[in-house]
């Protein structure tokens, strides 16, 4: 996961967790790929996820399913403090093949 731009003035702490999920109808279901936090808080980069296991767990549970799509949520570290401006853009993934 590539975060290519971030704009955080307030330096808010922010969180990310990537899930898969399908289209149809495995749509309500998430499986989590991984997560991560910016450190510092208003800097991008790059950022390592194994999608094995949530990619296993899609197949085994949609197996109808083809298509799947890539959710990425953001959250606050500290969920009690009010929401500052923050800006991120995300590249679009690039896979890796597993060398098992």
């Amino acid at each position: 996961m590539d975060l290519t731009r971030v704009v955080n003035p307030a330096r808010t702490p922010v969180s990310f967790f990537v899930y898969l999920t399908g289209w149809d109808r495995c749509d309500t279901q998430k499986y989590l790929v991984g997560n991560f936090a910016l450190f510092p808080p208003d800097h991008g980069g790059k950022f390592l996820l194994n999608p094995s296991d949530a990619l296993r767990r899609f197949q085994a549970e949609c197996s109808s399913s083809t298509d799947a799509r890539l959710i990425v949520e953001m959250r606050r570290l500290n969920s009690s403090q009010p929401w500052g401006q923050v800006e991120v853009v995300v590249a679009p993934p690039s896979w890796k093949l597993d060398p098992k």
